[in-house]
């Protein structure tokens, strides 16, 4: 090649280099292509237009320069990283570990490619092998951020919240501007209940990069989920001006206006905007919202078909591993047991326990929040919302009777012991010390279905039973979008969720004919109409005396930080009574389920 051409190749590739550090890549593109018309073989051409075709998503292009760059340097350990990125976004991870693992062996200080390694067994689930990766980068090179703040991923995944913490702030303390590492630690904090530590970070990496749509994002659901709404309309206006027509700022905006009980303006707006197939949850809270939005203006038609969308696309998004029946067979096997179960009068009395708990059970969607909001707004009493030291218990239970039901009555004193310890170790676990109250109740409506198991553990414990008009708990649990699980699948259609109704119902009965259960029920209905005599009695039946902060109950879920249940957008204002008898509008869609609840609704003696 002669020294002109040279020189003239050298030009058009730093040009072309130029392009590219600019993102002008449409341009860098034309020029890179222009020097392998010259030259076929330019090495770094080949290179960069892999570089270029990843950063433009056009994996399958990347991935035919990488193999040619390849041809020409096989032992190059930059190239086989960059091949492991690659096959990584094309979804072959088995190929990206294979080249990962090249590029360390030809390169043993290579930190980037271990911290490569260490993100694909994490998509894996390998967490182990993700760690040992993710620390050896940092062994390696102990300022390079990026495998921090992925052992805070893991560690958060794990549910060790204090060590995802120090990993995050240490991502942070390396590299202040890292934006992922402070919205996971954002995140973090929100989940905690740490709200103005969360809404701290959410700001600040806005501040750093107000172009980062997930800082905003974030913020406006953490405004949206702790019923902040002249924080949420501020946050959505300024991110509007960033991100002008985009759908999301107009999904939350749409929620807003649903919030301040603007409803025909929140279906004029979410009527606007559709999300492609990509983006399915955010279509299930569009229709959700909307069929809210319908329900409270009375269009009954179009509330009913929009709750039928939200589930049908639940049900798209349910993984394959959820199954509704394995959470029926759960209760079937209880009632098959305990059905033929012969009553031991006053087993308990034998029985030395120092300290029984209290819990607050139910049919979801029966009341259960609504009365944790009320009981915690006494000074003596403390809820855990919806935490799993009952399913904890229940396993460690399992693994002293096998499974089998018939051992139940032979755990011994120590066993029980072991298993009391371990729950309230468990429950208290929840509890920060300066929050500690007199009574702790533990809250979770289908807990239910395993006080079989419960009271003989705790012969002594306290059930309150929290008790709805059935048509009305049955259709709110189709109205709502649970986080799905076994449990929850089965809320994805009126007539599963009746026959839920039907077993759960049947179980509890036969709970209360074969076994010694201190109960008490209360009626959602009778709290919103008889108010004080209703707590009232329910103060005396866990030996507490009426406090008059109970009937501020909602200043108390006001000052909440995030409620866990579909209910926290309600249980923050006074009584209202719109959701007594509610099915009654809907009578004409929903009496298919009647035959089967109509026992129940005599049974609780409520009228149809």
């Amino acid at each position: 090649m002669n020294s002109n051409l040279k020189n003239n190749l050298n030009e058009l590739f730093n040009l072309a280099i130029e392009n590219h550090q600019k993102n002008n890549l449409a341009e860098a593109l034309k020029i890179y292509e222009n020097v392998l018309k010259i030259d076929p073989g330019h090495f770094n051409s080949i290179l960069n237009l892999g570089i270029l075709m990843a950063q433009k998503s056009m994996f399958d292009n990347s991935l035919i320069y990488f193999n040619k760059a390849l041809k020409i340097q096989p032992d190059n350990p930059d190239i086989l990283n960059n091949l492991g990125l690659v096959n990584r976004d094309l979804g072959n991870l088995s190929e990206s570990i294979k080249f990962f693992q090249k590029a360390i062996d030809i390169k043993k200080d290579f930190f980037v490619a271990y911290n490569n390694l260490g993100i694909i067994y994490k998509e894996q689930g390998k967490f182990e092998n993700a760690k040992s990766n993710f620390l050896k980068s940092i062994e390696i090179n102990s300022i390079y951020s990026d495998p921090y703040n992925n052992l805070g991923l893991i560690y958060k995944d794990e549910n060790k919240i204090d060590q995802a913490e120090k990993y995050f702030l240490k991502t942070i303390e390396l590299d202040p501007k890292n934006l992922h590492a402070i919205n996971n630690l954002g995140n973090l904090l929100k989940n905690k209940g740490e709200i103005l530590q969360a809404e701290k970070y959410f700001n600040k990496a806005i501040e750093i990069n107000n172009k980062y749509f997930d800082s905003f994002n974030n913020l406006m659901d953490l405004y949206e989920r702790t019923n902040k709404n002249e924080k949420l309309i501020e946050i959505i206006n300024k991110a509007k001006k960033y991100f002008p027509n985009n759908l999301v700022v107009e999904l939350f905006y749409g929620q807003y206006l649903y919030k301040v009980e603007k409803y025909k303006e929140s279906i004029n707006c979410l009527n606007k905007i559709s999300f492609n197939d990509n983006e399915l949850k955010r279509e299930k809270f569009k229709s959700l919202i909307l069929a809210k939005s319908y329900d409270k203006i009375n269009d009954v038609d179009q509330a009913y078909k929009f709750f039928e969308i939200t589930n049908n696309i639940n049900l798209q998004l349910k993984d394959i591993k959820i199954n509704k029946n394995n959470f029926l067979n759960i209760i079937n096997e209880r009632f098959t047991f305990f059905e033929t179960y012969k009553k031991i009068v006053n087993d308990h009395e034998n029985e030395t326990v120092d300290k029984s708990p209290i819990f607050l059970i139910g049919f979801p969607r029966s009341g259960t929040t609504l009365l944790d909001t009320i009981l915690r707004s006494h000074k003596c009493i403390e809820v855990i919302e919806e935490k799993p030291a009952v399913q904890n218990l229940i396993s460690s239970i399992n693994a002293y009777t096998k499974g089998n039901f018939e051992n139940l009555d032979n755990l011994n004193q120590f066993q029980k012991y072991l298993l009391r310890d371990e729950y309230f170790k468990n429950l208290n676990s929840y509890i920060g010390k300066k929050n500690y109250k007199d009574i702790v109740l533990d809250k979770m409506p289908l807990n239910i279905i395993y006080v079989g198991e419960i009271i003989k553990i705790f012969p002594n414990a306290k059930f309150i039973l929290s008790l709805r008009h059935p048509y009305d708990s049955v259709l709110s649990c189709f109205m709502q979008s649970f986080e799905l699980n076994s449990a929850m699948s089965n809320f994805l259609n009126l007539n599963d969720s009746a026959i839920l109704y039907d077993l759960v119902m049947k179980l509890w009965k036969v709970y209360t004919e074969k076994l010694n259960i201190n109960y008490h029920i209360i009626k959602y209905e009778e709290i919103i109409n008889d108010f004080n005599n209703t707590i009232e009695k329910t103060l005396n039946f866990i030996d507490l005396k009426w406090s008059d902060d109970l009937k501020k109950f909602y200043e108390t879920a006001r000052k909440r930080n995030l409620i866990n249940t579909p209910s926290y957008n309600q249980v923050n204002k006074p009584l209202y009574s719109s959701s007594i008898n509610r099915w009654k509008k809907y009578d004409n869609k929903i009496n298919n389920i009647f035959p089967i609840l109509d026992k129940w609704v005599n049974e609780f003696q409520y009228k149809t």
